[in-house]
């Protein structure tokens, strides 16, 4: 496809309403990503100050979630970067899926 159809299919993709479904999902994950990473870097912050035997119960209080055992305060708060990284990842692809599913509507017209 040239570049002008592209962007001629891309510019009546925009007005469907899957896109607008894909811009909406991508707003809210990007909200609920930044202010998790916002809580995280807080969290990081103060944890830094206390002992590291103090941090587990710290975590424990602020994260109902937080393992029991087997599993260390940085390891907990590494394993919530990941899980807020695959979270923005399947986000991406969800929207870049709708945003082809779009784009695929628009050029067969």
């Amino acid at each position: 496809m040239p570049v002008d159809q592209f962007l001629q299919a891309l510019r009546v993709a925009a007005r469907s309403n899957y896109a607008f479904v894909a811009y909406i999902g991508v707003l809210a994950a990007w909200v609920y990503i930044a202010g998790s990473r916002a809580r995280l870097r807080a969290m990081t912050k103060s944890l830094s100050e206390l002992a590291v035997h103090e941090r587990a119960d710290a975590l424990k209080r602020l994260y109902p979630e937080f393992p029991t055992t087997g599993m260390s305060a940085d390891e907990f708060i590494r394993s919530r970067r990941n899980g807020q990284l695959l979270i923005a990842f399947i986000t991406l692809v969800v929207a870049v899926a709708i945003m082809t599913i779009a784009l695929v509507r628009a050029s067969a017209r």
